[in-house]
């Protein structure tokens, strides 16, 4: 990702260190509190197959001008 940034977008070394440092913060946000609730509610499977099923759907989610998130899938290929 961070070779697309700079590449492909013209992003400074500044920017993906921020974006890659907003990435890292929130996924160990999200992982003190899901492990808090995993543990409060006793269910972790439960929890695990929402998270994995939630990574899927958001990995499938198409932005406006047709694209997905994932920068190495052609443009428009959601729109067929």
């Amino acid at each position: 990702m961070p070779l697309f940034l700079v590449t492909t977008l013209g992003a400074s070394a500044l920017t993906v260190g921020l974006i890659e440092g907003l990435a890292e913060s929130t996924a160990l946000f999200v992982k003190v509190f899901s492990g808090a609730l995993s543990d409060f509610l006793g269910r972790r499977e439960g929890l695990a197959v929402f998270g994995y099923a939630l990574g899927a759907l958001i990995q499938d989610i198409d932005r406006h001008d047709g694209t997905r998130f994932h920068p190495y899938w052609p443009t428009g290929i959601s729109s067929a």
